[in-house]
């Protein structure tokens, strides 16, 4: 099934139906549709026309075994009488639900006001979205081109594969504000500007991966990737929030302002690294069981949750704490000069006096 696309083809104003011309245009149309590369072709085509006409010409053989008189008395009124004949006969009947006629109460003919005709199509691209979505408008296309018979058409995933054009704009729009949530999270609980700012920037570094690796690796966008991509900001929070605030709260400890930017990285790594590693792997192989299951929507989510996961290691124990240290080297100018001073000078204070101690031991 997710091989193969079957469009129902409405023909609502199909004209005179006794007349050649209009027969052949109904004719032109199917073939239209059977000549698309991706069509199956008349194999899988339903369409009653040709059935009539066989049964026509199969009625005009046996009437060739019938006297040319008792031919000619019973012309007009078989004529008349065909497209009736047509569909009460057995093995025609189930074409009656492909046809809407109306019945004329003067004549009793039987008219023809609509019908509709299916069309296959099967090929391994059909498998994406954004390949039906082509198909879609290529099976418009050729409904347009016949705006005399007033040609519609149904496909059962079409109310989605129409969804596909705006969804690069409906991603970018829930994918931004989606953004500012995360960091209006990060506000809550860090203070700090420069802190927020580095979780941030890595939230915004992680999803930026998640979906040009997405890409490379032959997932197009459709409402499943949309989910899943908008998922994933939510997930990239995690490990970069962890790493950025545990920095942020070991500088506020009882030594916090006593410590070094790299003794503080090397707290943080070594209170929250290991359980981030453990959870960045756990969670990936309970993810990596949904791959026995052979559904689109199972491995876009794998590959999705795998990418996230693996990124936000990525910045949450290299790049977040090398972006912390080569901030801390930048000068700041709003430091307190005096407190630094005095920092420097308990430093130099504190290395005298070990000085003179070993001194002292050595003597």
């Amino acid at each position: 099934m997710p091989f193969y696309a079957v469009c129902m083809v409405f023909v609502n104003n199909p004209g005179n139906f006794s007349n050649p011309l209009t027969v052949q245009k109904w004719n032109n149309l199917v073939s239209d549709f059977e000549e698309l590369p991706s069509s199956v072709g008349k194999f899988s085509t339903k369409y009653w026309m040709r059935d009539y006409q066989e049964f026509v010409q199969n009625a005009e053989e046996a009437a060739k075994l019938v006297s040319e008189e008792v031919e000619d008395l019973e012309l007009e009124g078989r004529k008349k009488n065909e497209l009736r004949q047509f569909f009460e006969w057995p093995e025609f009947q189930h074409w009656h639900g492909f046809v809407s006629v109306k019945n004329d109460e003067k004549s009793g003919e039987m008219n023809l006001e609509k019908f509709f005709f299916t069309v296959a199509s099967f090929g391994p691209e059909l498998k994406e979205w954004s390949n039906r979505a082509k198909l879609l408008q290529e099976w418009r296309k050729v409904a347009d081109s016949y705006p005399e018979l007033n040609v519609s058409i149904y496909e059962d995933d079409a109310k989605f594969l129409d969804l596909i054009p705006t969804m690069i704009p409906q991603t970018a729009q829930s994918s931004f504000w989606t953004f500012i949530c995360m960091i209006l999270v990060c506000l809550l609980v860090m203070t700090h500007p420069t802190t927020v700012f580095v979780a941030s920037i890595a939230i915004f570094s992680t999803c930026l991966g998640v979906f040009g690796f997405l890409s490379l690796w032959g997932i197009e966008l459709d409402p499943i990737v949309m989910s899943c991509g908008i998922m994933s900001i939510g997930f990239s929070v995690d490990i970069p929030a962890h790493i950025a605030y545990h920095f942020y709260k070991s500088g506020l400890g009882k030594h916090g302002s006593s410590l070094s930017v790299p003794e503080r990285i090397e707290h943080t790594l070594i209170s929250v690294g290991f359980p981030v590693i453990e959870a960045g792997i756990s969670t990936n192989i309970c993810v990596l069981t949904l791959l026995f299951v052979d559904l689109h929507m199972a491995k876009v989510f794998v590959k999705t949750m795998v990418l996230v996961v693996s990124i936000g290691l990525i910045h949450g124990l290299v790049i977040i704490p090398v972006v912390f240290y080569l901030l801390s080297l930048i000068p700041n100018p709003w430091k307190n000069p005096e407190s630094s001073s005095k920092f420097h000078d308990s430093a130099k204070m504190s290395a005298a006096s070990t000085v003179a101690m070993i001194y002292t031991i050595e003597k």
